[in-house]
């Protein structure tokens, strides 16, 4: 998977994050085609704040996620391959708000190691999910 951005000075493509793709096995995904779910996990995302909490996804190159929010507004996702320099990317969560619950889902291919969220509101938001590797 390979994302990028624009610079805002040249208007250049410029590289923010590249991963090599990950053959996928027959039951379709890359940790033999064994799948991971989660159980509900609560995370909690402060204002102009990247979590604390991450999700592993070093063994596996697909995920999809859902769950509700305190906030209808939408988060962002940040990558990572070691765990240690996470970037911001544009891949927003977004919400729908459906008779008061704030709901989103979202599935991925190719992913990186580890994701984490990144909140550039300026309130803090609660998020129950749940996710599946595979």
């Amino acid at each position: 998977m390979v994302l990028y951005g624009t610079d805002s000075t040249t208007g250049e493509p410029t590289l923010i994050f590249a991963t090599a793709n990950r053959l996928l096995t027959s039951g379709g995904g890359g940790g033999g085609g064994v799948s991971k779910t989660s159980s509900n996990i609560t995370i909690t995302v402060g204002a102009n704040s990247l979590s604390t909490e991450k999700i592993d996804c070093s063994s596996h190159t697909n995920i999809r996620v859902y769950g509700d929010s305190t906030i209808v507004n939408s988060i962002n996702l940040s990558f990572s391959n070691d765990d240690i320099d996470y970037k911001n990317v544009m891949d927003n969560i977004y919400k729908i708000s459906v008779n008061g619950v704030n709901t989103f889902s979202l599935e991925l291919t190719n992913i990186p190691n580890y994701i984490k969220f990144y909140n550039d509101n300026g309130i803090s938001d609660t998020i129950n999910l749940y996710y599946v590797l595979f």
